[in-house]
């Protein structure tokens, strides 16, 4: 898998780099469990990837309004999508405002 073989390129240049990186823990936790073969939702754990190098056309409205396994930068979703495509983003921010308008913290 080409996260895991750049984790571990990175790790062997310089071991540490994770410890700069605000998000290590995620990224250790998520390295630990891919190695160990636990499932994941490749959309939502590597929506960024998708989106930037794949042309991977879909972001996930889930990942977006509940973020249930708390994948960070997602907050950064609207920048990756104006930046990689010319979709207006703001139908996208209109529909996660309907959805979540009547939705229960």
């Amino acid at each position: 898998m080409e996260l895991i073989d750049d984790l571990q390129r990175r790790s062997l240049d310089n071991p540490d780099w994770a410890a700069r990186l605000p998000q290590r823990d995620y990224l250790k936790w998520l390295f630990e469990n891919l190695m160990a073969g636990v499932p994941v939702n490749p959309s939502h754990f590597f929506w960024e990837p998708l989106l930037r190098r794949h042309g991977y056309p879909f972001l996930k409205r889930e990942l977006l309004t509940r973020n249930p396994c708390g994948v960070p930068l997602t907050q950064y979703w609207e920048s990756t999508v104006r930046q990689v495509s010319g979709y207006d983003t703001r139908l996208i921010s209109r529909h996660l405002q309907h959805v979540l308008r009547n939705r229960s913290i």
